[in-house]
Parts: C-alpha cells; sequence; structure tokens
C-alpha cells in the first residue's frame, strides 16, 4: 500500500513543515468524533462516503490509517510538529483507546485514578499517557505536558511503590495491650521461678518465652505495610483524600506526595 510522505494534515511549504487547513479540520473531526462514540471503521466508512482522500496515491480510508492518526502523538505537538490537536484532547482519546481496548468501556478501573496524579520529576507538569501497558516490559509510556520529556514506568511498580508509600503514611493507631492466655500463663510461670531457689536458668528461660508471647501479641506495622506493597492493595478512598501527586524521576523513582 502507497504511504504518504507526509503526515496527514501537514505540508511542506518553503521548507518548513505548517498545517494544512483542510486536512487540519478533518483530523479535528476524527478525534471528536471518536470521542463521541465512533469506530475506527465507522469513521472510515464516513470519510470515504465523503470523498475526502487519504491521499492521491491511496484515497481510500480503512480503520488501521484511523487508529494510526489518533494514536500519533505528533498531532499534539511531539517531535516539533504543530499541534492539531490539544493535549487534553489528544490524552482522553488515549485514554478511551485503552478502555476499549482492555474491554472497559465506559467503566474506569480503578488504577485509571492514579494517571491524573502523576508528575514530572524535571518540572512538576502533568504526565501524559501516551498508549496502554507494554505487553513485552509491562511498562506504561508517559510524556511531560510541559517539557515534552518522556517516562516508562511499569504499571506494577507504580501500584506497589503507592500502596508501600501510602501504608507507610497511615497514622498508627495506637491499641491497649491485650495479654494473649500464653503471656498470662508465663507470666505466672515467672513469678513461681523466682520464688524458687537455684541459679535461676528456669526463671530466665520462662522470662525469654514471656517477651516472645507478650512481642506475639502486638501488630507489626512493618508487615502490615509490606503485604499492601506486594499485593498492590490501595484503599482508593483514601488515596483520593490523601494524595496531592506522584512524582515520576527521571531514573523512574516513584515518590508519593500527601
Amino acid at each position: 500500500m502507497a504511504k504518504r510522505k507526509i503526515l496527514y494534515g501537514y505540508q511542506i511549504r518553503h521548507g518548513d513543515l505548517v498545517i494544512q487547513e483542510e486536512e487540519r479540520l478533518t483530523v479535528q473531526n476524527v478525534f471528536t468524533a471518536y470521542l463521541a462514540g465512533s469506530s475506527y471503521q465507522a469513521l472510515a466508512d464516513r470519510m470515504n462516503a465523503d470523498h475526502i482522500p487519504f491521499s492521491h496515491e491511496s484515497p481510500l480510508w480503512n480503520k488501521h490509517k484511523i487508529k494510526r492518526m489518533l494514536e500519533n502523538p505528533r498531532y499534539a505537538g511531539e517531535n516539533g510538529y504543530p499541534p492539531i490537536i490539544d493535549q487534553d484532547t489528544f490524552q482522553q482519546v488515549q485514554e478511551k483507546i485503552v478502555e476499549k481496548t482492555h474491554g472497559q468501556l465506559p467503566r474506569r478501573t480503578e488504577t485509571d485514578r492514579l494517571w491524573p496524579k502523576l508528575r514530572s520529576g524535571c518540572c512538576q507538569a502533568r504526565l501524559l499517557r501516551t498508549g496502554g501497558v507494554s505487553g513485552e516490559t509491562g511498562k506504561v509510556r508517559l510524556r511531560c505536558s510541559a517539557c515534552r520529556s518522556i517516562f516508562a514506568v511499569g504499571k506494577e511498580e507504580l501500584l506497589a511503590q503507592t500502596a508501600r508509600q501510602l501504608a507507610a503514611h497511615e497514622t498508627p493507631v495506637c491499641k491497649p495491650y491485650a495479654p494473649s492466655a500464653e503471656a498470662v500463663r508465663l507470666a505466672n510461670a515467672i513469678n513461681r521461678a523466682l520464688e524458687q531457689p537455684g541459679d535461676g536458668k528456669e526463671a530466665l528461660a520462662c522470662i525469654l518465652r514471656g517477651a516472645s508471647a507478650r512481642y506475639a501479641c502486638c501488630e507489626d506495622g512493618a508487615d502490615a505495610v509490606e503485604s499492601q506493597a506486594r499485593t498492590g492493595q490501595i484503599d482508593w478512598g483514601r488515596f483520593e483524600r490523601t494524595v496531592s501527586h506522584i512524582i515520576i524521576g527521571a531514573d523512574n523513582t516513584i515518590i508519593v506526595h500527601f
């Protein structure tokens, strides 16, 4: 199939890459119609019915040409291209593509709550998704809305780090000590052993067992934090209430700000 030498919507004029006005309107209409619910094939059929050529060499549209257009970040100004689509519209289209691909439209997944919170470690501007999760690397490709820096962060790592830092940020709830039956039994044994003559070895053994039993009555907060990190479990209600934003560093470090 013959390909256009210049991306649809653009032309070279006096040696410069500029927007082709008629095609600009077509591109904007495609993005708008897709957000309104039109499928790739329906959009291709409409273009062909309206006799809008894709190119002189290959005038007919198909769903693959529409899909490539909707996923191309150059329409939002990447790689030095004059923007035809604003960043918010492009981001909305990428999210809808991901939702449709995973059969989730129109319901938003819980992890979709993460994306609006992501900020660039370079300039603190919002990070925009430019595609879904890579099947090979498990990473999501992100682009800074201000400086255009590109980031690639693992979705599972993002969930785990968010869960760990959210759990660590929780204020510990102090509960009164409640000794177990074993701890009470050992305490009595310690008292009896201390009253007996001898070298104290039996008393010392009872004391050590008693300390272990008392410690077992206490909840281990660190274990709870690690458990949430391993499972990636996040209290999304608390996440919305307490998390201000999440910084993704140039080295893919993840820092949750509250």
